[in-house]
């Protein structure tokens, strides 16, 4: 006798008979367990594996992912915030913000910085010096972040944020004498979008305005680093065409090499500096700054 011909059982629910395969395994499974794809109907399993070897598409810098959602930025306007109110409560106001040790002991100052606290080149770019100081600085990283952040990735976003930082206070240690604020940062990042735009061949018309702004913006309430913002535009600048401009076999490494090239560069100049500048013996941290003429050895 004929046994009763019977149909094999679902590979997740062995209590189901089916008479469906997936087409990239060829497992059974039942209508539930299966997905529509390009060519007949998948597994959850062949699904999941199919997204994660599929290659994805990448854009200018290598970012797989322009949909990610800006954290750096906001931890950065977190941070200059805090920073700002506890200077704020340190000097007992806003009226004068270099009565607080964190304030005297983080601007970027050259005869400090000559004095070996090297520390300035990058905790200046954190304090500033009024609350419209802070706001516009943190306005401008908000509309500049939630541009750049996504197309950068996260990463790529935070080197170019500090390195322009710190750009602009190596500019300052070269051709100036003092400064804090975020501008530098923020020019940098500026500096990255004029090099988008030329990359994508985009009219820079809406950069002159923005541009224009900050200009009349510096000119009305003066005392302005425009050497700090010199140095964090070129710096930005050149940090993003060392992302973008790379071939893309081995664009990581090359990038990497970039941004390693421009950081020892930044160092050079620094280090050149100190070494032109007299030497000089200051305060240890946390205590009023003071320097002092010191000779060299």
């Amino acid at each position: 006798m004929t046994p009763p011909h019977t149909l094999p059982r679902c590979t997740r629910h062995q209590d189901q008979e089916t008479g469906l395969s997936c087409t990239r395994c060829g497992k059974p499974y039942c209508y539930q367990c299966l997905s529509d794809a390009p060519v007949g109907k998948q597994c959850v399993d062949c699904v999941a594996e199919g997204k994660r070897t599929q290659r994805r598409g990448t854009n200018l810098v290598g970012n797989e992912d322009e949909q990610i959602r800006p954290i750096v930025t906001p931890v950065l306007i977190v941070l200059n915030v805090a920073l700002f109110v506890l200077t704020a409560v340190q000097a007992g106001g806003v009226n004068d913000l270099r009565e607080s040790w964190v304030y005297d002991n983080g601007s970027m100052w050259q005869v400090a910085v000559a004095g070996d606290q090297w520390w300035r080149l990058l905790t200046s770019e954190f304090l500033h010096v009024a609350p419209w100081h802070l706001a516009v600085n943190m306005f401008s990283l908000w509309m500049l972040g939630q541009e750049l952040e996504p197309m950068f990735g996260r990463i790529r976003f935070a080197v170019l944020y500090l390195l322009s930082g710190i750009g602009a206070s190596v500019a300052i240690f070269l051709f100036s004498d003092s400064a804090v604020g975020a501008s530098g940062a923020i020019f940098g990042l500026l500096g990255a979008v004029v090099i988008v735009f030329i990359r994508r061949r985009q009219s820079l018309q809406p950069l002159a305005m923005v541009f224009g702004l900050n200009v009349v913006f510096g000119l009305f309430i003066g005392n302005v680093s425009w050497v700090g913002h010199g140095g964090g535009l070129v710096t930005g600048a050149l940090i993003a065409a060392g992302l973008i401009y790379v071939p893309v076999a081995t664009r990581k490494l090359w990038q990497t090499i970039n941004v390693v090239a421009i950081t020892l560069a930044l160092a050079g100049l620094a280090i050149f500096q100190y070494y032109e500048l007299p030497r000089f013996e200051c305060s240890p941290p946390g205590e009023r700054t003071t320097c002092v003429l010191a000779e060299r050895n």
